[in-house]
């Protein structure tokens, strides 16, 4: 069911004169995107948000991905001066538990939190999930023995793998259509931010100067756990004080005065009630019958002859010859009705009503079911097997580098780390300028192909000198992140407004599994680094030629709105597409 695909509003009002001032208008906000078509709708109002919200929205949550960042590399730092109560250094086992541990958390908070997200609102799912993750970073400064930390790790994972579907969704719901690339880019990119911050508080604090003596004898891996847990309360703080709820989710929970206060916020301009209201209530009412129609459609070639089905295929939905058309009024009045009730009831049975009932266990796992059902599920699958391909190659080198430097010989690992972690900036800035033109998909197979090449030219270069490691090290760091803001972006956009959250949460889970079986190999590969870094090149390869299979270019185009799982609305900027959406429902996906 389509929310505000393209309803017109009745009337004009203050707020359209407003919206339509704005859209004559030149704006130069950060993040925003070029001006809707004359109806009022809730992309155009989203469109049309003011440079002062986007930036104000854009800082929170870039931080909330820079913090998470930290929590997952600052770990890799640790473990190189972690001494047990007796001096003595980690075992194989200990690198592997708490290298993973941050990860086996997160994949246990991106599937529990992504549906609640869903059904509870994002804001709220966010500031819990950053609340957590700073109150267990914080905690396991403190953390007496091993065992301890790797609790507090797995713990601090859980905000950490509930912040990521929550911070994007948040901004595909934000940010406006023609520009959400580059602002889901930018929100992206901060993970360089964490990245940097993490290793050059790391060479502050444990590493050596350029004479070889300690830069802050007094730094300790306790001291450094609480530096990093700092962007996570940077991230709280503000998130709570200027990133609202999605306009979008207020709209579907029927929350239409909460919904039109947050688009006031957004425009500058006064948006009612009853102006969110009747323009998603148009829009659902064409969506439904678009998906009617192809309901219908399809029904009639259902029987007849070979070539006849073949004839009524060509035809537009909607316009079956009538001797195609058997049903009475009534018939056909009483079919709409069930084929619209699955959807209305599933809207509604998250609606809030101030009554309330108990929701079953499967009521609560509906998000979740709903994305293996087509048309969404091909989405799905071929996104959880990029995910973890992706993660598995990103995370199993950056956790792992300065080990990695080490082994292989380098003076100075901490400084060799920090050079790794600038390879984020070209990554970000490629990706940013041309994430829109190039398109998500495109740049996404480029950039992990790429970097499977890099990977397995720091595999030969293991032998030779350090320049040509740490050059294709940063490389392939580069490549990663460049695929890495893609990927964030298309996962955001790929999946309808129903279970947005719960998609980006399943697919980053997927991720988590990738991350730990990554540490877990790669503990078991420390000695063999040629080994580990082809088996790395490897899987990146593979996800490259997974990525070629998504089924949607999702740049330029409005979300899609609906619960999926058959549910057929999709917006699209281009128009038309609440039908093709609908019949892509009734054919199971292509």
């Amino acid at each position: 069911m389509a929310l505000c695909g393209g309803g017109v509003p009745d009337g004009t009002d203050e707020d359209e004169d407003a919206l339509a001032a704005s859209r004559g208008s030149s704006q130069t906000g950060l993040l925003q995107g070029s001006p809707s078509s004359s109806p009022i709708t809730l992309d155009t109002y989203i469109d049309n948000s003011s440079p002062r919200f986007q930036r104000r929205v854009l800082l929170p949550l870039a931080l909330g991905n820079a913090a998470d960042a930290v929590e997952i590399l600052s770990i890799g730092y640790i473990m190189t001066v972690y001494e047990g109560p007796t001096g003595s250094p980690l075992t194989a086992v200990e690198k592997q538990s708490l290298t993973a541990a941050v990860f086996v958390g997160m994949l246990v908070g991106g599937v529990l939190v992504g549906p609640l997200a869903d059904r509870l609102g994002r804001r709220p799912c966010l500031l819990l999930s950053l609340a957590v993750n700073l109150a267990f970073a914080t905690l396991s400064a403190a953390a007496p023995s091993v065992a301890w930390l790797v609790a507090a790790r797995v713990l601090a994972g859980l905000g950490v793998g509930g912040s990521i579907p929550a911070v994007f969704t948040l901004g595909a719901e934000l940010f406006p259509t023609a520009a959400r690339g580059r602002g889901l880019s930018l929100v992206a990119s901060f993970w360089m931010v964490g990245a940097l911050y993490a290793a050059a508080a790391a060479w502050l604090l444990l590493g050596d100067g350029a004479s070889g003596a300690r830069i802050a004898p007094w730094g300790t891996w306790r001291l450094y756990a609480l530096v990093a847990a700092a962007p996570a309360a940077a991230a709280l703080a503000l998130t709570r004080a200027w990133v609202p709820e999605s306009p979008r989710y207020l709209a579907r929970r029927r929350r239409y005065g909460d919904a039109a206060r947050v688009l006031s916020a957004m425009t500058g301009a006064a948006v009612s009630a009853e102006k969110v209201e009747a323009a998603c209530a148009a829009a659902a009412a064409a969506a439904d019958g678009a998906a009617c129609d192809a309901a219908e459609h399809a029904e009639c070639g259902r029987g007849a002859s070979e070539g006849e089905a073949a004839a009524y295929a060509a035809l537009p939905a909607g316009a079956a010859p009538r001797s195609c058309r058997r049903r009475s009024a009534a018939d056909s009045a009483a079919h709409h009705a069930h084929f619209r009730g699955g959807e209305h009831a599933v809207h509604d049975g998250g609606s809030g009503g101030s009554g309330g009932r108990a929701e079953s266990w499967t009521a609560a796992a509906a998000p979740l079911l709903r994305l293996f059902v087509p048309p969404t599920a091909r989405t799905t699958y071929v996104l959880m097997a990029t995910w973890f391909a992706l993660s598995y190659g990103s995370y199993g080198i950056s956790t792992w580098n300065a080990t990695l430097f080490a082994d292989i010989g380098l003076g100075n690992p901490f400084a060799s780390s920090f050079v790794y972690a600038l390879g984020n900036l070209p990554g970000n800035v490629v990706s940013i300028l041309y994430v829109e033109r190039v398109g998500r998909r495109r740049m996404l197979c480029v950039s992990m192909a790429g970097a499977a090449a890099a990977a397995a030219l720091f595999a030969l270069g293991t032998r030779g000198g350090a320049a040509l490691v740490v050059g294709a090290a940063t490389t392939f760091n580069a490549l990663s992140v460049a695929g890495w803001n893609c990927l964030d972006c298309l996962s955001a956009e790929s999946f309808p407004t129903g279970v947005r959250a719960s998609g980006m949460g399943l697919v980053a889970a997927c991720g988590r599994a990738g991350s730990v079986a990554a540490q877990l190999v790669n503990g078991r590969l420390e000695r063999d680094v040629p080994l580990l870094l082809l088996v790395t090149s490897g899987l990146m390869l593979a996800g490259a030629g997974a990525a070629a299979l998504l089924p949607r270019e999702t740049a330029g185009r409005a979300l899609q709105e609906g619960d999926g799982g058959g549910d057929s609305g999709d917006g699209d900027a281009h128009g038309g597409a609440a039908v093709a959406a609908a019949a892509d429902g009734v054919e199971g996906g292509k």
